[in-house]
């Protein structure tokens, strides 16, 4: 894919900055390849794990972020603001790309010291600070925005939002010009790879929950629900979990809590895998009811292949579903109201199938992912030429 833009861009260096090297290569790794493809060198700075190597070996080159997600650690902090701002003086990108909340915040004050460096600003959701009621949490929030300001003082930068809720907020608390601003639909989803798959076996209804187990995705109302649906009769429904705790988030389960629902057997548990195409066809119906989101990758997936889905109201899960169309919508934290409506949806085999093809058509109106990398392309060239 070429975009139409200058194409003078064959020394070009984007350098995106991440918290996770997996976030990376599950919703950002063809944005880089097609980058790569298109001429630029494009680094990848994210903590250390076990998957260096496959970021290597598809041609990125990549550098060490000494960043803790959930870590308030005041030296800590500083000390991985200092390596990143060395990093970044060494790199000399001509535009930084910066993905989730400390990043943005390291790379944002460090492209802002350092002259104004372009920045490609990505919220990919506004994380637990932005869904907590506890005072610290509303006092980090307010500390945040008033940085967000600082970072927003430079002229070079574009700004990505996944639903309008996140925008609004943004824009009000950190003087974010609209102008600067675009929207996608996530990460976008490849429809030849994720093709219309219809149910074929209609025995045992599956209701699926995939995303890491944290109490703002809804693990607990999904487990509440499938509680109250196996305490009921005549149910021949099963509940399945995929994904993984995750222990540098202050919303994620235990690994006792989990044990004990596995132990209850009111839902059958599926550590992480990256084989979620398949999953998602071996199951009937997709469930997410999550607090807020950015635009879940997940629910674009279980769309694409055609599958009903059952949501809340929060931002970024309500853009993926049209009620009583693609499936059902309650408000978070409503466990009866969900439960309700797993049920009902459960129990119609033909709306399970008549959503499921209605999902698959929502996808191709919206969710493509070559849509989402020809954004990002013209994104970086608009941002690196205008500061040339």
């Amino acid at each position: 894919m070429k975009t139409q833009v200058d194409s003078s861009n064959d020394k070009k260096s984007i350098l995106l900055i991440v918290n996770n090297i997996d976030f990376f290569l599950s919703h950002r790794k063809k944005i880089g390849l097609e980058t790569l493809n298109e001429g630029f060198k494009f680094i990848v700075c994210a903590p250390r794990n076990k998957n260096i190597e496959t970021l290597k070996n598809l041609g990125f080159t990549y550098h060490e972020l000494p960043l803790k997600r959930g870590s308030l650690n005041i030296f800590k902090e500083l000390y991985c603001l200092y390596k990143l701002n060395l990093l970044v003086k060494d790199i000399n990108p001509d535009l930084i790309h910066l993905v989730t909340i400390k990043p943005i915040i390291y790379g944002g004050l460090i492209a802002k010291i350092r002259g104004n460096l372009p920045i490609l600003v990505a919220f990919p959701g506004l994380g637990y600070l932005y869904t907590g009621k506890k005072l610290l949490s509303v006092l980090i929030t307010s500390f945040i925005n008033q940085i967000f300001k600082v970072i927003f003082s430079n002229p070079n930068y574009k700004v990505i939002f996944q639903n309008k809720a996140d925008a609004n907020q943004i824009i009000k608390n950190a003087n974010v010009e609209s102008k600067n601003c675009f929207y996608t639909y996530g990460s976008g989803v490849d429809l030849k790879e994720f093709s219309f798959s219809p149910i074929k076996e209609f025995s045992k209804i599956k209701f699926l929950f995939a995303s890491r187990l944290l109490k703002d995705k809804g693990i607990h109302d999904f487990y509440g629900a499938a509680k109250l649906l196996k305490d009921s009769k005549g149910n021949n429904f099963e509940f399945l979990v995929a994904g993984d705790i995750d222990k540098e988030n202050p919303s994620s389960i235990s690994e006792k809590e989990l044990e004990e629902w596995i132990t209850s057997g009111i839902i059958r548990y599926i550590p992480f895998t990256e084989e979620i195409k398949q999953l998602l066809c071996e199951t009937h119906i997709t469930v997410l009811p999550s607090y807020r989101e950015g635009m879940p990758k997940i629910l674009l997936e279980a769309s694409a292949i055609g599958r009903p889905i059952v949501t809340t109201t929060a931002p970024g899960c309500d853009e993926c579903v049209i009620d009583n169309y693609n499936g059902f919508k309650v408000n978070p934290g409503d466990i009866k109201l969900l439960s309700e409506k797993m049920k009902e949806l459960g129990i119609n085999k033909e709306n399970i199938r008549i959503f499921g093809e209605n999902s698959r058509k929502l996808a191709e109106q919206r969710y493509s992912e070559r849509e989402v990398i020809k954004q990002h392309l013209i994104a970086y060239r608009s941002l690196i030429n205008s500061n040339s």
